[in-house]
């Protein structure tokens, strides 16, 4: 069973010898590759939370070693504490060692599996069930997946019109039957497990209410009206099973058990219980299901076509720009600290169903200048099993940390108009899809509309999401934080560097690089910094970072026209945002605070310039100069 979604890779132990194998270590601000460690005591197991899965961490004044995953035989163990009785020998510097490696294609061409055929096409629905409520419009009986002929007991259904996205509970069910008055709309319905099971995962539907009729894609009603549905059964293996249970019970630890190392380190509050289900964060600690920050990530590009759509360039081809691209700004973005290994299967899978299956479609949006009603449309749930049920076991997804289904550019917008990322749990035959993407058009079309290298700027904004990160501008309007970071806008010519708050969460800005401050030292006099350009690959200090209370930060950064920053002479200077810990995806969170006079709408001309003078919370921030090594910035308490 691989393990390797959950970590950069886990530790292994001989207890022979009590010899431990480390593939990744830090010890203070350095990491060391391929350690090789005699363990002493352990001091606990599953009781210590770390920043991120990704590597051990080792404590000098303490000798002990925190251990994400451990393997030790058949047996694995998460957050392990231990001591180091002595060192036998260590592979070397990672930051040193790390450097990127080309896009490479699959193994071997992928044949897909042939289309399962329903087990609900049969089965006859029950006829003793709950009576339906007065005037319903919707009625369902909810199949048990382990005998398709029976109700599952327990279930319930979260129901969503398309435009709001906002979930509604209904259930729990006492036969499997459930009915209610639903008005004239589209729908996204997700069937739920009963409380507490974890053999099930939820199955999407989309449903359609028209002139009080309803119409559910992919499942059919009988004479009485009623849609036979189900929900996914998980795999009876118990080894299976049991990395269930410790992927659920690692990814669903809550961000009370973290202890920030710093007041600047603030506790995400926009998602403080975890689960394995679209965990993204806005403040700390890193959410441990997302993929690692350090280290190298085995990626897999799966080109897919359909029927009606099929792919005409090269994958290997097409592909390899794009992942190179990709590969080299992450690459950038961590300071030299995460490199991704991106292989690419040599064939367009087709896939046994038809582009616009799973209504994806969107037929009046513009990707990058969509309207966000057209984001979230369709059975997105279905498309991503269908996609899975078609490769898995022709392609060995235990091994990638990250997944991405693309497609060819001929999509049309009005077939698959968008594509999200992937970051819930996506059980296969050899493990777990926790991290990657589904390409829709939405890849190409800013590309097509003068917008240099937006194919590759979308596969960096959705492995963003893979990293933990959010949508960071408003509704995607330009309206927070304008252009600053690929996380806010991808389809943009000008500055997409990811911001020093982000980079800090990811764990690839060290203390030392960031001049905390909290408000209360502001009271002992001003204090001047000068920033090193976020562009720049340096070890100098890059931000200035002000906590205002536990769920808001002012940060501080210089940013230049260098590296993946676009940014003109006459606009270049020191960027001022705020985050809040408590606001999510697509929420506003980050806030750019702009200079006095700006006036463009996508906010470029919002940034500081020497001599500029703003005050946010209580703190005077003045620009004491600026220059192409780097800008002073002055901070103080204001009255």
């Amino acid at each position: 069973m691989a393990w390797s979604h959950i970590a950069h890779a886990a530790d292994t132990y001989d207890a022979a010898s009590r010899t431990l194998t480390i593939p990744l270590v830090k010890v203070d601000n350095n990491y060391y590759s391929n350690v090789k460690v005699t363990l002493g005591s352990v001091v606990s197991v599953g009781s210590t939370l770390t920043r991120t899965l990704a590597y051990d961490t080792y404590n000098p004044s303490t000798g002990q070693l925190l251990i994400p995953v451990v393997n030790s035989g058949n047996d694995s163990y998460f957050f392990v504490l231990a001591t180091v009785a002595n060192v036998l020998s260590v592979g070397g510097d990672q930051h040193q060692t790390l450097k990127l490696t080309p896009p490479q294609p699959y193994k071997k061409t992928v044949a897909p599996n042939a289309l399962k055929v329903d087990a609900l096409a049969n089965v006859v629905i029950p006829s003793n069930l709950t009576a339906p409520v007065a005037n319903a419009t919707l009625k369902v009986w909810i199949s048990d997946p382990r005998n398709p002929s029976v109700g599952l007991v327990n279930a319930g259904l979260y129901i969503a019109t398309t435009a709001s996205l906002k979930f509604t509970y209904y259930g729990p069910t006492k036969d499997g039957a459930l009915s209610m008055n639903l008005p004239d709309g589209s729908y996204l319905m997700d069937v739920t497990e009963p409380s507490g099971s974890t053999i099930f995962s939820r199955k999407r539907y989309t449903l359609s209410i028209q002139s009080g009729v309803a119409s559910v894609a992919n499942a059919s009603s009988n004479a009485q009206g009623i849609f036979a549905i189900t929900l996914t059964l998980n795999s009876t293996n118990t080894g299976f099973k049991n990395l269930q249970t410790s992927v659920t019970a690692a990814a669903s630890m809550a961000t009370s058990s973290y202890t920030p190392s710093s007041p600047c380190q603030l506790i995400d509050q926009a998602t403080p219980n975890r689960t394995l289900s679209n965990q993204l964060s806005a403040g700390f600690p890193k959410v441990v299901s997302r993929a690692s920050s350090f280290g190298r990530l085995r990626s897999l590009i799966v080109p897919v076509d359909f029927p009606d759509v099929p792919g005409v360039d090269n994958p290997v081809t097409f592909f390899t720009p794009i992942a190179k691209e990709a590969s080299n700004f992450y690459f950038a973005q961590s300071y030299g600290k995460l490199a991704f290994d991106f292989e690419i299967v040599p064939n367009w899978v087709r896939m046994p169903f038809v582009s616009t299956q799973y209504n994806m479609g969107t037929p009046t949006a513009t990707a990058g200048q969509t309207k966000v009603s057209a984001v979230g449309l369709g059975d997105t749930t279905g498309y991503l099993n269908a996609l899975i049920a078609a490769t898995d076991g022709p392609i060995d997804f235990g091994q990638y940390e990250e997944v991405y289904f693309l497609l060819p550019k001929e999509t049309p917008m009005s077939s698959i108009g968008w594509g999200p990322a992937i970051t819930n749990a996506n059980w296969t035959s050899t493990g777990v899809i926790l991290n990657g993407a589904t390409g829709g058009a939405d890849m190409y079309y800013n590309e097509q509309n003068g917008i240099v290298g937006a194919t590759w700027k979308w596969l960096v904004h959705e492995t963003g999401h893979t990293l933990g990160l959010y949508d960071e501008d408003y509704q995607h309007q330009s309206q927070t934080l304008g252009y600053y970071s690929v996380m806010a806008q991808s389809w943009t010519n000008n500055a997409i560097e990811l911001l020093s708050w982000d980079r800090y969460l990811q764990g690839w800005l060290a203390e030392s690089q960031i001049a905390c401050t909290p408000l209360s030292s502001l009271a002992q006099g001003a204090k001047s910094t000068t920033l090193s350009p976020i562009e720049r690959q340096d070890s100098q200090v890059k931000a200035i970072m002000i906590p205002l209370s536990s769920s808001k930060i002012l940060v501080i950064e210089s940013r230049k026209n260098e590296g993946y920053d676009t940014i003109s002479a006459t606009q270049q200077g020191v960027l001022v945002y705020t985050v809040d810990m408590t606001l999510g995806q697509l929420g506003g969170g980050y806030v750019m605070q702009k200079r006095a006079g700006s006036t463009a709408t996508s906010l470029e001309d919002g940034l500081l310039k020497a001599n500029d003078q703003l005050v946010v919370g209580g703190v005077k921030i003045t620009i004491m100069g600026m220059s192409s090594s780097g800008d002073t910035v002055k901070i103080e308490s204001s009255p």
